[in-house]
């Protein structure tokens, strides 16, 4: 079954430079993606650091949105998306398979950046 990606987002593309050599954004491209999950809340989960008894944690943020994008729009690590109001970082783009074997489209696991009051 293919992918139906119906709500309206943008993506940013990142990796560019600036005269100065500064890490800068390219222009935002109109795309639509299909949302998963949008929780702009990331939770936090305790996770053992060791298997020893010394009870040491970390704590691992785990993506809370997940988007999913046809394959007509080129995305990578570390582009941004805006979408509601909010910009959100790729932090990892999975290719997904149709039961066919072809490249159906790709899933997005994004952190958020911004909050809909900064991204103005």
């Amino acid at each position: 079954m293919p992918l139906y990606a119906r709500t309206p987002c943008q993506i940013i593309p990142a990796g560019l430079f600036d005269e100065y050599g500064t890490p800068a954004l390219g222009a935002a491209q109109d795309a639509l993606c299909a949302v998963v999950k949008f929780d702009l809340a990331a939770a936090k989960t305790s996770v053992r650091t060791d298997s020893s008894a010394s009870r040491g944690t970390a704590e691992e943020i785990v993506p809370a949105i997940r988007l999913l994008f046809p394959t007509l729009y080129p995305i990578r690590i570390g582009d941004r998306v805006r979408l509601f109001g909010a910009l959100v970082e790729a932090s990892s783009v999975q290719p997904r398979l149709a039961v066919s074997g072809e490249h159906d489209h790709n899933q997005v696991d994004c952190i958020a950046t911004e909050s809909a009051g900064e991204t103005g």
